[in-house]
């Protein structure tokens, strides 16, 4: 299965916020799917950073992509392509 993760369940998984029931748990991190963080996420993580709404442990810079790495998660780009299809 591949799982999209959103930028506040990125965080609470890497912050082991209870918020998470068990079943996503497992979903995410039971080592059968590809789970995937999108470069929006990323940069919507960023701006709440910058703006002082969100404090992370280190930097936003260090941070995602090293939970990212350290959780075997993968990058998701956003092409044009993705932006048009919105559209229809």
């Amino acid at each position: 299965m591949k799982i999209l993760l959103e930028p506040q369940t990125f965080l609470w998984w890497n912050m082991d916020d209870p918020v998470l029931s068990t079943r996503v748990k497992e979903l995410i991190g039971g080592g059968k799917n590809d789970v995937y963080l999108s470069a929006v996420s990323g940069w919507k993580i960023v701006i709440k950073t910058a703006k002082g709404r969100l404090v992370l442990p280190e930097s936003s810079i260090e941070f995602i992509p090293g939970r990212m790495s350290h959780y075997r998660f993968l990058p998701l780009p956003v092409e044009i392509s993705h932006a048009t299809q919105v559209y229809e």
